[in-house]
């Protein structure tokens, strides 16, 4: 729905991967996710991975080299390695209308996603030596769990919010919580 940036799932017990259509090679990204109604939390995936991965139809597309993935109770993967919530994000869970901001920097000489929650950062992974293609912002669903993307064009999340009015440093977007600084919208 809302034009591709409400996502979500139906009821069938399987794994959806989404990644978003514009995938990046280089630069500095910010994007907000925000869970809507009921969430499975160790379901529930927002992150980052290869752009050649969209092409998975069946599997755990979180037990994929090149993805980096939040999980709703706090737990994530990386590479497909299970990382527990006190490992991840010192057991920082999100749920319902949330606000789960991803910044990914391409350009530093170590690269890195980083995680937000309601505007604080929550942690900081390195993307590995598996990220060698282009890459997209992603989710991965099971059960019922759905949300909205914002890449800078709707802070009110669809009507959800009370719209915030952030822009990036370009003066670019409109975000609910201000984009770290040298991180552009989409």
């Amino acid at each position: 729905t809302e034009g591709n940036l409400g996502l979500g799932r139906g009821t069938e017990n399987a794994y959806s991967f989404v990644g978003s259509t514009i995938a990046v090679k280089t630069g500095k990204w910010y994007a907000e996710w925000s869970p809507q109604g009921s969430q499975t939390a160790s379901n529930h995936m927002v992150g980052i991975s290869e752009s050649n991965i969209a092409t998975i139809s069946t599997g755990d597309p979180h037990l994929t080299n090149g993805t980096i993935w939040y999980h709703g109770d706090g737990g994530g993967h990386v590479d497909g390695t299970n990382q527990n919530a006190s490992t991840f994000s010192s057991s920082t869970s999100y749920g319902d209308n949330d606000k789960v901001g991803v910044a990914l920097d391409l350009d530093s000489g170590t690269q890195t996603v980083k995680f937000y929650k309601n505007g604080s950062l929550v942690t900081t992974k390195n993307l590995t030596a598996n990220f060698t293609d282009h890459i997209v912002f992603a989710n991965n669903f099971y059960n019922t769990n759905n949300g909205i993307w914002n890449f800078g064009q709707d802070s009110s999340f669809a009507g959800n919010e009370t719209a915030q009015g952030n822009t990036d440093g370009n003066g670019i977007g409109d975000f609910y919580y201000a984009p770290p600084s040298g991180y552009l919208a989409l």
